[in-house]
């Protein structure tokens, strides 16, 4: 089992609707259940901190967390949270079909996955779960599956779904949270085989020291996936915020995961308390580039391949360090459109009044990319915080304002405008009272893809709400 060492944990509740009964799986063995109590090889120990060799630290750990990491299957409480359809809020453009409630108190971003003849969501738990998982096989008459807790719990937002032959896996990043109470949770990333998803197996535990990683990085806040031709898991980019650098791992073989390059922002800079503050976000894979949003070090698209291939920056950075950077912006996320000619870019952190969240980029020329415009939209104080193009449209989940749908409209490459052409409120009244963090309630992330309404294929949208649970719509066009 695997070993680690981090900082504090918060209370969870997760729910397992008719399924067996609770069970304790941990082991780096595919397919093997190991009962509670029983005794595990660990792997190496793991220090984090500011040493040395660890380059820039954004994210110090002081607390230290050893022992295992158990996942357990839970029986349904919704004791702890009030969860309610925010369906009947004001939309157009999309048919709402149905809700599902998690009865997990903070949904975090989401994905989808297939096996056999069925089609499930899952999303991530937050500080309360581990993950919950849905059978949507049917759109509008969607199945509980289950929920899954850590044991000890620990900090779940995101997760990659990915396959490898017949087998179905979930990629979990795991971050600790300290209250100075000198407690510890764990962190890193845990794969996850959820092939039979009424009986998830926890297949390994990731953290740097754990695969042999020159920096001791463990506290992971986002990770993507990338496949090979033949769809299978190849890669993964792992957002370390104890070393704010991304890491990328060979995960071809889950029993000798290698780490085979690392990037960091080649222009460091850092606020106003010395911290730095260009780190590592997020990434997007699309087509042969990577997109690594870099906080305030703005947006750097790599090429794949080459980073993939364990090349120097110089050698897979196709656009100049500080060339997708608007002033004061934090680059949170960003993707490109479906011909790879331009990039939205946007910034969840800034609430200043007329300044807009999301830019859009021209990367015709990637050596030389220029910002063409600036999102005009309603602002609130519930920010923009995922995106995903589908077709010619930008999806993007906005928190306490739902679902907003854009399309871009590029007459030529000297003019660009984009049109607000669909939203799905999930909240009653506009967030536009004082800052504080219930604005990031809401819609935390979507997914969009097509499905079989009844006799129709529509194109679906599996929308995870971060205190309500999840959302299926269709998109019923402009």
């Amino acid at each position: 089992m695997a070993q680690f060492w981090t900082s504090a944990c918060q209370q969870h509740i997760v729910l397992n609707r008719g399924k067996p009964t609770p069970i304790d799986i941990a082991d780096h063995s595919p397919g093997r259940h190991t009962p509670a109590g029983e005794p595990f090889n660990s792997e190496p120990t793991l220090t984090i901190g500011n040493t040395p060799d660890a380059g820039p630290v954004h994210y110090a750990v002081d607390y230290t967390y050893v022992g295992s990491l158990d996942l357990t299957a839970t029986k349904p409480s919704l004791s702890k949270c009030e969860q309610f359809s925010p369906l009947s809020f004001q939309g157009n453009g999309f048919r709402p079909l149905t809700y599902v409630p998690t009865g997990t108190c903070m949904n975090g971003e989401v994905d989808l996955y297939e096996t056999n003849d069925s089609s499930y969501v899952v999303q991530a738990g937050g500080t309360f779960a581990a993950f919950a998982l849905t059978d949507i096989t049917d759109p509008t008459n969607p199945s509980f599956v289950g929920g899954w807790k850590w044991n000890p719990p620990t900090n779940t937002i995101d997760l990659r779904s990915f396959r490898q032959g017949t087998r179905r896996l979930l990629a979990l990043a795991m971050e600790s949270t300290n209250y100075g109470n000198g407690t510890a949770s764990p962190c890193g990333i845990a794969i996850v085989d959820v092939t039979d998803a009424n009986i998830p197996i926890l297949v390994r535990n990731l953290h740097g020291t754990a695969i042999g990683s020159d920096a001791s990085w463990c506290n992971v806040h986002t990770i993507q996936v990338a496949s090979d031709n033949n769809g299978n898991g190849q890669f993964m980019l792992v957002a370390s915020k104890d070393t704010s650098d991304l890491h990328v791992l060979d995960i071809s073989n889950l029993e000798n995961i290698r780490e085979v390059n690392t990037f960091s922002h080649p222009h460091p800079s850092f606020d106003q308390h010395g911290r730095l503050n260009s780190f590592v976000q997020d990434t997007t894979v699309a087509g042969k580039r990577i997109y690594v949003s870099f906080w305030a070090g703005g947006v750097i698209v790599v090429d794949k391949q080459k980073l993939f291939a364990g090349a120097q920056p110089e050698a897979f950075m196709l656009t100049p360090p500080d060339g997708i950077s608007p002033a004061h912006f934090k680059a949170s996320h960003s993707f490109p459109t479906a011909d790879g000619n331009y990039l939205f870019v946007q910034d969840f952190a800034n609430f200043i009044p007329g300044y807009s969240q999301i830019r859009l980029f021209d990367i015709h020329v990637l050596a030389q990319p220029r910002e063409v415009y600036e999102f005009e939209y309603e602002q609130t104080l519930s920010p923009p915080h995922l995106m995903t193009v589908y077709e010619d449209l930008l999806f993007v989940s906005w928190y306490l304002d739902g679902i907003r749908v854009f399309k871009l409209n590029v007459g030529d490459m000297k003019h660009a405008s984009v049109d607000l052409v669909a939203f799905q409120r999930v909240r009653e009244e506009n967030a536009t009272s004082s800052f504080t963090i219930d604005h990031f309630g809401g819609i935390v992330d979507l997914v969009v893809s097509p499905c079989r309404v009844r006799t129709q294929t529509k194109t679906c949208i599996y929308a995870s709400d971060m205190t309500h649970g999840l959302l299926i719509l269709t998109f019923e066009g402009i």
